[in-house]
């Protein structure tokens, strides 16, 4: 099952043209390789998105990428938060090839008079992911009330659904989370030994966009799960806020065989 996985880049960096942001080893589950990425056994760069007041360009360096030039990518979001329609590159059908263990940087370029922080989420995967259909699955929502913390991933944030699965087994087909502060969100596999986290931008308002990977199918199967242990989620936000909502696109997928034995992810 092909599969993606988000991590973020956040830091402070000064006005100019192509300077370094670095990768965020808070929360991270890749490990950082100087200021960026090592590159893990998912080697393809599937998507880029990021956000700041001043924001100019983004681009992506790894020496795998030469002799052609740098990904160099726009148009970007600029503003606190992600503008709607969600502006990045979104590949997961064509994804840039890496090389395992190279190192992975982004860089960017900011026009205001100061420095101002940066967020650059990237998307790895293993190979080409193609959509698949949505034909009888559906939404589901939930909730909850867990404290973020300002500037960094909050991980595992337990969901309460509003109505309660039927027993059985579900693929998890896309996620949109709300946040008032929230910019970036990612899936917490409890089960089966899942170890990428996919994920998307966050939504700060009720008419949000999600990327054009986030929903219904778009980027295939993100997770499977018996319905007795939902996935948690991850969220990045720039400060504390205490509530949060969730939309999980889901299809069935059969019976529930795996009962709720809890395996925590390794790293990738």
């Amino acid at each position: 099952m092909p599969i993606h996985h988000l991590e973020l880049y956040s830091s402070s960096v000064a006005q100019g043209s192509l300077l370094q942001c670095n990768a965020l080893a808070t929360g991270s589950v890749i490990p950082t390789l100087n200021q960026g990425f090592q590159v893990p056994s998912l080697a393809f760069l599937g998507a880029v998105f990021g956000v700041s007041t001043n924001l100019q360009r983004i681009q992506m360096q790894a020496r795998s990428f030469l002799p052609y030039p740098y990904p160099d990518i726009v148009p970007v979001n600029r503003g606190s938060l992600f503008e709607s329609p969600v502006r990045g590159l979104f590949m997961h059908t064509a994804p840039r090839p890496m090389r395992p263990t190279e190192e992975l940087d982004a860089f960017i370029a900011q026009n205001a008079v100061g420095a101002q922080t940066v967020y650059v989420g990237a998307s790895f995967c293993d190979g080409p992911i193609a959509p698949v259909s949505f034909a009888g699955g559906f939404t589901v929502h939930g909730t909850a009330s867990t404290t973020l913390s300002a500037g960094a991933w909050t991980t595992n944030v337990s969901i309460t659904l509003d109505t309660n699965l039927p027993a059985g087994m579900y693929q998890l087909l896309g996620l949109r989370v709300f946040s008032a502060t929230g910019l970036f969100c990612r899936v917490f596999p409890r089960t089966g030994g899942q170890q990428a986290r996919p994920g998307t931008n966050a939504v700060q308002a009720y008419d949000g966009l999600d990327a054009p990977h986030a929903r219904m199918g778009a980027s295939g199967v993100w997770h499977t799960f018996p319905q007795n242990v939902l996935p948690g989620v991850d969220i990045f936000s720039t400060a504390g806020d205490t509530a949060e909502e969730f939309w999980l696109d889901l299809m069935p997928a059969g019976p529930n065989t795996q009962g709720a034995a809890l395996l925590t992810p390794n790293l990738l």
